[in-house]
C-alpha cells in the first residue's frame, strides 16, 4: 500500500507543479496583453460627421510637414472650405498616420497621397491648435456634394499669388547684374 500512497503523493505533486506553470503562464498573458489597434468606428451620418467637425474642406496635400510617433501633419493646398477658417493653406494633424507611403495609418491604412484632391473632416480635440483627422472622420477622396452633407456650397478662399513676389525678386536680382556687369566693363576712350 505504501507504493500506491507514494503514487499518489507523487500525482498530487505533478498536477501541483502544471497548475502553477499555468498559473503563470495565464499571469503572463494578463501582463503582457496591450490594446490592440482596430479599425472600429463609429459611422456617421453625414449631418453628424459636419456637426463633429470644426474644419471641412476640400483641398490638395501638398507636403508632409512633420511627424510624429502616430501621426503626420500634411499641409493643404485649399480649394472650397465648407466650415472653418476661409484660409488658403491648412495644416492637419493626420491622427493613426505614420509616414508619407499614402496609406498612412497602422492597421486602418488611411491616409493623404499627395497631389490628389481630398474632403477633410477635422476638429482639434487635442487642442493644440493644428485639426486632427483620422480614418474614423470619414474623410472623402475628391469633392463631395454639399447639399447631402447639409452644407452650403463653400467658398473659396483668396489666393496670394506666390509666383508674382517670387518673380519680381527674380527680376530685381537680373537688372542688378545687369547694372553690375555694365558697371564693371572697362571703357573704351577714343
Amino acid at each position: 500500500m505504501a507504493s500506491v500512497g507514494g503514487v499518489a503523493a507523487h500525482t498530487r505533486r505533478v498536477i501541483a507543479r502544471m497548475l502553477l506553470v499555468l498559473a503563470f503562464v495565464i499571469a503572463g498573458l494578463l501582463l503582457s496583453a496591450k490594446p490592440a489597434l482596430a479599425c472600429s468606428c463609429h459611422h456617421y451620418t453625414p449631418s453628424e460627421l459636419v456637426a463633429v467637425s470644426e474644419v471641412v474642406f476640400t483641398g490638395v496635400p501638398r507636403a508632409y510637414v512633420g511627424t510624429k510617433l502616430y501621426d503626420t501633419i500634411v499641409e493643404f493646398e485649399v480649394r472650397t472650405v465648407y466650415k472653418g477658417p476661409l484660409a488658403p493653406r491648412f495644416q492637419v494633424q493626420a491622427i493613426g498616420g505614420h509616414g508619407p507611403s499614402g496609406g498612412l495609418g497602422p492597421g486602418c491604412e488611411y491616409g493623404f497621397a499627395l497631389g490628389r484632391q481630398y474632403t477633410v473632416f477635422a476638429t482639434d480635440h487635442d487642442t493644440d491648435g493644428t485639426p486632427n483627422t483620422n480614418g474614423c472622420l470619414q474623410n472623402v477622396e475628391g469633392p463631395i456634394n454639399a447639399a447631402t452633407y447639409g452644407l452650403a456650397s463653400g467658398q473659396t478662399p483668396a489666393r496670394s499669388d506666390e509666383a508674382l513676389p517670387l518673380s519680381i525678386v527674380a527680376a530685381f536680382a537680373i537688372v542688378a547684374l545687369a547694372l553690375i556687369s555694365i558697371a564693371r566693363r572697362p571703357r573704351r576712350t577714343v
